[in-house]
C-alpha cells in the first residue's frame, strides 16, 4: 500500500491529526507500507517505536511487503528490468491504445453545468471564451504528464473554433492572487493587470451579447449568445 503524493502531511491538514509525527503513525498503523514524498515515515517512525506507539513488528511488516513485490518482480535478479526507452512508441503510444484512451477520457468526463442547452455547441452562434488557459496546451496535460507532446493537442479554444468560428477570447484574469503559489509558478499577480484583464472580459461578453448561457469547467467559462 503505497500513499499519493505527500498524502499523509494531509492528513494533518485536514485535521486528521494534529502533525505530521501522529499522521505517520495512523498511517503505518492503519497498513500503509510507503510513504510517497511526505517523509513522514523517515522523519518520526524511529522516535514513535522508542514511544511505544508503533511496533516494530508493524514497521518490518510494511518493509516485508515492499520487498515481496520487488523479489516478484524479478527486481533483485535484474533492477532494471523494465527499462525500455522505446516502450512508449511501440506500446504505450500506439494507434489503438490511443484511441482506447481517449475513449476513457470521454466517457470519464462530468458537465458541471449545461443552462439553456448550451451543449451540444451549435455553428454560427456567437462564444466568449474566458479563462487563462483556455488557449493552453501544456495545461490539457496535466501536471503529471512530464513528458507528454504538447505539440499533439487541441486546446479548449481551438476545438471550440473547429466547430464555430465566432468564438472569441480573451484571459480574464491573472493565474492567482496567492503569493505563495506565485513563487513557485513564477506568476507575478498585479491588480491593475488584472483590472485590464477582467474589463477585457467583460467588453467581449457584451460585444458578444452574452445573456446566460454557461459552461463551467476549470480553464475558464464559456460563454454563449443565441
Amino acid at each position: 500500500m503505497v500513499t499519493d503524493f505527500a498524502s499523509i502531511q494531509e492528513l494533518t491538514n485536514h485535521g486528521v491529526s494534529v502533525n505530521d509525527k501522529q499522521s505517520a503513525e495512523l498511517a503505518i498503523n492503519a497498513g500503509t507500507d510507503m510513504d510517497m514524498g511526505s517523509e513522514s515515515f523517515i522523519g518520526y517512525l524511529k522516535q514513535s517505536v522508542q514511544e511505544g506507539k508503533v511496533t516494530m513488528a508493524t514497521i518490518d511488516a510494511a518493509c516485508r511487503r515492499v520487498l515481496e513485490i520487488k523479489y516478484k518482480l524479478g527486481l533483485f535478479t535484474n533492477p532494471y528490468r523494465n527499462f525500455d526507452p522505446e516502450k512508449a512508441t511501440r506500446v504505450t503510444l500506439t494507434k489503438e491504445n490511443r484511441k482506447t484512451a481517449k475513449e476513457a477520457a470521454l466517457k470519464s468526463m462530468v458537465l458541471l453545468e449545461n443552462k439553456n442547452n448550451t451543449l451540444p455547441l451549435k455553428k454560427n452562434c456567437k462564444i466568449a471564451l474566458i479563462g487563462p488557459f483556455a488557449d493552453s496546451k501544456p495545461e490539457m496535460l496535466s501536471m503529471w504528464a512530464f513528458s507528454g507532446n504538447k505539440d499533439s493537442i487541441v486546446s479548449i479554444y481551438m476545438g471550440i473554433k473547429k466547430t464555430d468560428p465566432n468564438v472569441g477570447r480573451v484571459k480574464g484574469t491573472q493565474i492567482s492572487d496567492d503569493d505563495y503559489l506565485g513563487i513557485f509558478s513564477g506568476y507575478v499577480y498585479e491588480p491593475e493587470e488584472q483590472t485590464r484583464l477582467v474589463n477585457e472580459a467583460l467588453e467581449l461578453a457584451k460585444k458578444l451579447r452574452c445573456s446566460g448561457s454557461r459552461i463551467r469547467g476549470n480553464t475558464g467559462d464559456v460563454w454563449r449568445s443565441a
